[in-house]
């Protein structure tokens, strides 16, 4: 069936009937505030928690519930207070990623936005859970930078590694393509049902950080581009780890000079720290694109920057 959008107390609803009406019950009923601790997903964020959810209609789910930042100072939560009054957050996300899914690119499946003012004013998101695991808990011994998984999965093996890094590459490079930037890659937002599997799929979640491209000129986006990649870089024991060359050469499309272009200013801001507030102005600057290179698609996500319901079933712009 055709996935549609419609409206609900609060937000969106972006699933098909019969489903549909069976989630907007559960939304209604109230059952999102009433969920067990035991379902809580243990996470690092500051502005909000994660739940295992399994809701009527949808199946295994992931509920986020987005609220007013704590413990960052008053700056800090202000600006988390407006994010989510007025950029609404996590609808954002929701857009993406049904864009996303639209052109082919593998990430969760968005169900339903909505915001609840009971209390303190949070919004939630309601995503279907991608089955598999999480990549991240298999790199042990081969990332830095990586705790120990909860469970006592078996590191992947050198080979296996790498090959799956250069096909994440190049999901990445395929994202960045269609005119959207993640900004925070690493390791654990990446899930695939079997990470060994040299055919296996992949996808990229946690799009919270995701957001549509708006930098004019090829200097500007390689510009944005690569800063992306910094924080994945980061989780590698250095540069010339054979993990990030595979990462790298899956993104670069096996391009050598593109390939040496992207290392060349990853290894510059691992060795200056203090860069990171001027990377963008530093990036641009010392690191300009290869000639031949194009990092966006002919048709990319939402080229005027507005969502588009009729193509991708994404719900329309609200304040």
């Amino acid at each position: 069936m055709k996935t549609t959008c419609q409206r609900i107390p609060g937000g969106w609803l972006h699933l098909a009937e019969p489903a549909a009406e069976a989630v907007r019950d559960w939304i209604v009923s109230g059952a999102p505030t009433r969920l067990p601790r035991q379902a809580l997903v243990p996470h690092r964020s500051r502005h909000g928690a994660v739940w295992h959810a399994d809701v009527p209609g949808a199946g295994p789910c992931i509920l986020k519930a987005y609220s007013v930042e704590t413990g960052r100072g008053a700056g800090r939560r202000l600006e988390s207070a407006f994010k989510l009054r007025f950029a609404r957050r996590g609808l954002r996300t929701l857009r993406i990623a049904a864009a996303l899914r639209a052109a082919g690119i593998p990430t969760f499946e968005p169900l339903a936005f909505w915001s609840d003012s009971r209390g303190g004013r949070r919004n939630f998101l309601l995503y279907r859970l991608v089955p598999g695991d999480v990549v991240g808990d298999r790199w042990m011994g081969e990332l830095a930078s990586v705790s120990p998984p909860a469970r006592p999965d078996p590191p992947m093996s050198p080979t296996s590694l790498h090959a799956f890094l250069e096909r994440a590459g190049e999901l990445v490079r395929k994202m960045n393509e269609a005119g959207v930037v993640h900004a925070d890659l690493h390791p654990k937002n990446f899930v695939s049902p079997n990470p060994d599997d040299p055919a296996a799929p992949i996808s990229l979640i946690d799009l919270d950080s995701a957001r549509r491209l708006f930098a004019p000129g090829r200097r500007a986006r390689f510009t944005a581009f690569v800063r992306a990649l910094r924080k994945m870089a980061l989780c590698f024991r250095d540069e010339d780890d054979p993990g990030l060359r595979a990462f790298v050469r899956g993104w670069s499309g096996g391009d050598a000079e593109e390939q040496a272009a992207v290392l060349r200013a990853l290894r510059f801001w691992r060795n200056r720290p203090w860069h990171r507030r001027l990377d963008a102005v530093t990036a641009w600057v010392r690191f300009p694109p290869p000639a031949h290179h194009r990092t966006v698609s002919p048709h990319p996500i939402n080229p005027d920057g507005k969502p588009h319901p009729t193509k991708s079933g994404v719900p329309p712009h609200t304040r």
